[in-house]
């Protein structure tokens, strides 16, 4: 019984893991009549605490007005920690939810925060938004976050697949 348990628990958290990451589905609401069997479900999840971290800045840096649910934050920590998805695409699934209606400055600075867990520094910052100004998109500022040493490095230091 334990081990269909912990089988339904993994393929169900799969399943919503991809279809999250993918941009398929929304993050799952759960009624409060099933928050304790919820919880149960959650406490089998083994997730480390750094990729718990991690996908809690990306969910309340990036995602300030639509925030993912802890349950879903605490399923892509366990797909994470499991290396089924890596820690780029996740950020790049996350940072692309960010609103349109964000103005360029507060999406610059969300960057900076949700990727690169700081605060910006003057010179970068006037550097994306000048871009963002000049044409450039947000999906390609972005793609140059989740590729740069600094995020590669924080990736890294937290041990978790880039």
């Amino acid at each position: 019984m334990k081990k269909n348990k912990k089988l339904i628990v993994v393929i169900t958290s799969l399943i919503l893991l991809v279809s999250i990451a993918a941009g398929f589905a929304p993050a799952p609401k759960v009624s409060a009549a099933s928050s304790s069997s919820r919880s149960s479900l959650l406490a089998d999840l083994n997730y480390s605490k750094n990729a718990y971290w991690f996908v809690y800045t990306l969910n309340n840096s990036l995602l300030k007005e639509n925030r993912k649910s802890d349950a879903a934050v605490k399923t892509d920590a366990y797909g994470l920690t499991k290396g089924w998805v890596s820690a780029s695409s996740l950020a790049r699934s996350y940072a692309n939810q960010i609103k349109s209606s964000v103005g360029t400055k507060e999406f610059v600075k969300r960057l900076y925060w949700g990727l690169l867990d700081r605060p910006y520094d003057q010179g970068g910052f006037d550097f994306w938004v000048g871009g963002l100004s000049q044409g450039d998109t947000r999906s390609h500022v972005i793609d140059c976050f989740i590729a740069s040493p600094e995020f590669k490095s924080r990736v890294a230091k937290l041990g978790l697949k880039y």
